[in-house]
């Protein structure tokens, strides 16, 4: 008599376990390798674990590995690609993430309290407009020119690529908060079998290309700190 008792809580689960999987992005792991030189603090992609002199002495990898997940070098990257500022676009019904260089236009944001994450905005773009909208508030402007919104200074310039879709929801985020996040996405490992020196890097993130970008940048920013 009381078996719809027993239905109700696997609905629930049910329905928690969809909503989950709809609404969580997709989450993506990259891996490349990296060859610490003997005696030197730079760094090589993709040359061979086994050098022709094995007498030399090898830095310490655990300092090494350090280095890479140091907040100065992590935060370097983070500027760089502009992964504090959380972009996703409208097409078809669909809201899928974007990397910062994938959209036809470039985001310049002055934040009046750097480490407060902003209201999610709704970008209406044009050829020759914009129209920026919070949960009050719609301001409309012009490209390269500072439209002010929740005291922060907002400039959007045009690019060459075409505009696919012309709807597109942003947020910034704070730089500190996300140099922690990746700091934790990025794993930075030894590998014993392969030789001396070599370590596996891998970043998480929800856009693959992007994820290649960072391990990419992050190798060439661990080489110009240790210059």
């Amino acid at each position: 008599e009381n078996w719809h008792w027993f239905l109700i809580p696997i609905a629930i689960c049910l329905g928690s376990a969809f909503a989950y999987f709809y609404i969580t992005p997709a989450s993506y792991k990259v891996s490349s390798y990296v060859l610490i030189k003997p005696n030197s603090g730079t760094s090589m992609l993709g040359e061979s674990a086994f050098g022709s002199n094995q007498k030399e002495q090898w830095v310490d990898v655990q300092n090494e590995i350090f280095k890479f997940k140091s907040g100065s070098v992590v935060r370097q990257v983070v500027d760089s690609l502009k992964l504090n500022i959380e972009i996703k676009v409208k097409d078809k019904g669909k809201t899928s993430m974007v990397s910062a260089d994938s959209i036809p236009f470039q985001i310049q944001l002055i934040k009046t309290i750097p480490n407060i994450e902003s209201p999610t905005y709704t970008l209406k773009i044009q050829n020759a407009s914009v129209t920026i909208q919070d949960e009050n508030n719609s301001y409309v402007g012009k490209y390269n020119m500072p439209v002010i919104i929740n005291g922060d200074t907002i400039i959007l310039s045009r690019q060459n690529a075409p505009i696919k879709s012309n709807e597109y929801e942003i947020q910034f985020h704070s730089l500190d908060a996300t140099v922690s996040k990746y700091v934790g996405r990025t794993e930075i490992s030894p590998v014993p079998k392969a030789g001396e020196g070599l370590l596996q890097e891998t970043v998480k993130d929800e856009i693959p290309n992007r994820a290649k970008k960072f391990i990419n940048l992050l190798v060439q920013t661990y080489d110009l700190a240790n210059l």
